[in-house]
């Protein structure tokens, strides 16, 4: 059955090779949205997705915001010493936009504060290293705004507070489509009241607490426990007062999927590629009408000289897959080369779990088109198509 549908693909690729093209076109849109799709995720989230903790600490009223959320740093002490916990450190945020060396214009960036010696680096720095506690003037820059043309070495102007020097390069750790700017805690607070001086925070204030959980140590069980001794400390702290409606601790993917934007542009982007897919069931369907309406005595001949039905069925169906394998082929090169060409600027990144659900996707969704259709044909009269000529 194999043999025959191949066989017959050799002797007349003419009549396969539009459907091919459909298909490779069909599967580039879903694996281009795909792409998307994950770049998105991945230039919003990796500040708080790509680092060592695997719990956040968040103001409760902040609604897992970190640009909304303010903590005393003074907390960091009493979470240290829950039950569970391995480490903690403090994480701020504070838009704002750094000076390009090469060109004088401005590039607006995430200014984000890092202590060298606790939880929430970075987990790949690529070049260089992290600025360390109380270190002057210095800082590490995300990737792509490495991509912008600053290097190490260069000094670059930030929020019109202060020139710092960049000493490391990290990947994947973008904000909210920002590249991010990784500096001391020392250094941040004057960064962020340079750059938002109307609100006048106190340099004692961080976003949220970063944690590690210890080796072992069950995360949800975890962050209850910090939420207990919150409330513990808060009757022997009154610095801790001003912390409006308590805290909320959360694992690290909540965090990031509570980014402002990220759910809804996920659901968006693979709900289309999930109509993609039923475009690619589709189109299978239709090929297959097409090419049994112009081979129909053929079939039907083929019926009357004993070859069951079954047969003919299953000799469509392989026909079809295989349609569907080379639509991918072709697909799937044509957006690794959009991968290549595509600019920097354009936040595009597959990852192999979107590429194997995709591909595997579309030749399921062209094997259904296919099985589908071809069953229609175990109701064709052999008599009746050699007969009427049809």
């Amino acid at each position: 059955m194999m043999r025959l549908a191949l066989l017959e693909m050799r002797r007349a690729p003419r009549r396969f090779v539009p459907t091919v093209a459909v298909l490779a076109t069909v599967l580039f849109l879903a694996l281009a949205v795909s792409a998307l799709a994950d770049g998105l995720l991945r230039a919003s989230t990796g500040a708080l997705r790509n680092t060592d903790a695997d719990l956040y600490v968040f103001a409760d009223g902040a609604q897992r915001n970190v640009l909304r959320s303010m903590l005393p740093d003074v907390l960091q002490l009493p979470v240290g010493f829950t039950t569970g916990v391995e480490d903690v450190g403090t994480i701020g945020f504070s838009p704002t936009a750094v000076v390009l060396p090469d060109t004088g214009e401005e590039h607006p960036v995430m200014a984000v504060s890092v202590s060298h010696a606790f939880a929430g680096r970075p987990n790949h720095v690529v070049a260089g290293r992290l600025p360390f506690d109380g270190e002057p003037r210095v800082a590490a820059i995300e990737e792509r705004l490495a991509a912008e043309g600053v290097a190490l070495g260069d000094r670059i102007g930030i929020a019109d507070a202060f020139g710092v020097e960049v000493i490391g390069i990290v990947r994947d750790a973008s904000y909210l489509l920002r590249p991010t700017v990784w500096l001391p805690p020392s250094e941040f607070a004057t960064v962020r009241n340079a750059a938002l001086p109307e609100f006048d925070v106190d340099d004692s204030l961080t976003s949220v607490l970063a944690v590690r959980s210890a080796p072992g140590a069950d995360p949800a069980e975890v962050a209850a426990a910090i939420d207990e001794t919150f409330a513990e400390a808060l009757e022997e702290r009154e610095e801790l007062a001003d912390v409006e409606g308590g805290i909320e601790t959360v694992t690290s993917r909540d965090a990031y999927r509570a980014i402002p934007g990220v759910a809804s542009q996920q659901s968006t982007l693979r709900a289309m590629v999930v109509v993609v897919l039923v475009v690619a069931a589709a189109v299978i369907a239709i090929f297959l009408a097409l090419l049994t309406l112009e081979r129909r005595p053929l079939l039907a001949g083929l019926m009357a000289a004993g070859v069951r039905s079954r047969t003919i069925v299953g000799v469509l169906v392989v026909q079809a897959m295989a349609a569907a394998v080379c639509g991918v082929i072709v697909g799937g090169l044509a957006t690794a080369a959009l991968l290549a060409v595509a600019p920097a600027s354009i936040p595009l990144h597959l990852t192999v779990t979107s590429l194997v659900t995709v591909t595997g996707g579309a030749v399921l969704a062209a094997g259904l088109g296919a099985v589908g259709f071809a069953v229609t044909l175990r109701r064709l009269d052999p008599a009746t198509e050699l007969l009427t000529g049809r």
